[in-house]
């Protein structure tokens, strides 16, 4: 006699099936990478597809698409956006033909970008997670990133030794990975990616209209003078803090 639990069919064989399909398909997932370059998400990446999966990767792009050394990275900033299609059209091909996992490595954030791959993925029935490399030094800058209020100037430091090691690779400049310091939220989430909207860019009219009055607004008001003499000192800004150095231990962890 079949038991409740298993859903009682008259066949017991179809309900055997009918768990294992479902089963199957609840396992189907997505990862999405998260880190900054130089941090070991390439790593983790391939340890996620060892059983079968397969990695979309946008820099792979301009190994095996541009230039005539697929060993070489050749990056041309005009084909950033065909890169991106590029490798959002393997993603799709791949969820279309239910593989799993499939890992999606590159800079997902709170992006219309990440969200396409989010979507598309979530349509089809697969679970997506997001994944950070396990790297001792991507351990330490997480922790900075959550603090960077107090951090910046060990983030800045680290930012020059990630710029630094990804010259055999990619070669990103230090000035970028600040701007992606500086705009990271740690605690992001599926659910964020998913909801995302994009603000509204003001019409083109009101856009001018409010820098002719900003302008304005600049011209009749003229700063009065100021007694330096009178100034009590500033504190000590953050940035000038050696709270952490690359390397030291975060007293976070």
């Amino acid at each position: 006699m079949c038991a409740l639990s298993e859903f009682c069919f008259n066949d017991c064989r179809f309900t055997a099936t009918l768990v294992i399909a479902v089963t199957s398909m609840s396992e189907k997932t997505v990862y999405l990478m998260r880190g900054l370059p130089s941090c070991g998400k390439s790593f983790k990446a391939k340890q996620l597809a060892t059983n079968g999966g397969i990695i979309c990767e946008t820099d792979e792009y301009f190994h095996t698409q541009t230039g005539e050394d697929p060993t070489k990275y050749n990056y041309r900033h005009e084909l950033q956006q065909a890169a991106c299609d590029w490798n959002f059209e393997r993603f799709c091909r791949a969820v279309d033909e239910g593989v799993t996992p499939v890992i999606v490595d590159r800079g997902n954030s709170r992006s219309l970008e990440s969200q396409r791959y989010v979507r598309y993925a979530v349509e089809r029935g697969y679970r997506v997670e997001l994944v950070e490399p396990e790297t001792w030094w991507w351990q330490e800058i997480r922790v900075l990133l959550k603090y960077r209020r107090l951090t910046r100037p060990a983030l800045y430091e680290w930012a020059e030794k990630l710029s630094e090691m990804s010259r055999e690779t990619h070669r990103v400049p230090a000035s970028t990975i600040r701007d992606w310091m500086d705009g990271w939220k740690w605690d992001l989430t599926v659910d964020d990616i998913l909801n995302f909207e994009p603000e509204p860019e003001p019409e083109p009219e009101q856009a001018q209209q409010e820098e002719i009055a900003s302008n304005a607004d600049a011209e009749s008001t003229a700063p009065a003078p100021i007694a330096t003499d009178l100034i009590e000192p500033a504190e000590e800004p953050l940035q000038e803090s050696p709270i952490l150095k690359p390397g030291e231990r975060s007293p976070f962890l």
